[in-house]
């Protein structure tokens, strides 16, 4: 009576430990896409940072995102090449859609967020002309990755 006690208390730890282990690993997280803003240029600080105004329920806000690249324009037509697009040649004022991610960056006091700008979009047509509304930048450069030793 014993043995066959132990013998099913065994097989059902056996049975059930397995499915309690699985349960506690994480799968892949689905792929999401980028949070993005939608405000006022304000203005830059330097080639690097833009600064957006933008309205909430409670008010106005202000966003400050990070560039890592220079901000290219595709052109219409495949054949030509992209453009680059410096900061200073956008017009304050504009109505633009920020896309971003959050990164955590370490600093002599600690750590603390940034946000890395990827692309902008034009949601008015500048003052100037020069960019139509629905126009995209991409502001970040892929890196290529290292071939294998």
């Amino acid at each position: 009576m014993r043995r066959s006690a132990s013998f099913l208390f065994s097989l059902t730890l056996f049975a059930v430990c397995p499915a309690v282990i699985g349960q506690a690993q994480k799968g892949p997280s689905a792929s999401q896409p980028a949070p993005q803003i939608s405000g006022r240029l304000i203005g830059t600080n330097g080639p690097q940072q833009v600064i957006l105004e933008y309205s909430t329920k409670g008010g106005r806000g202000t966003f400050i995102g990070k560039l890592h690249s220079t901000c290219t324009l595709s052109t219409d037509s495949g054949s030509q090449p992209t453009r680059s697009v410096p900061l200073l040649e956008i017009p304050r004022g504009s109505r633009v859609t920020l896309f971003y991610v959050r990164r955590l960056v370490n600093t002599k006091q600690g750590r603390r967020t940034e946000n890395v700008v990827l692309g902008m979009r034009f949601d008015k047509s500048s003052a100037s002309g020069k960019f139509s509304a629905g126009q995209t930048f991409a502001c970040f450069k892929a890196i290529e990755p290292r071939p294998a030793n």
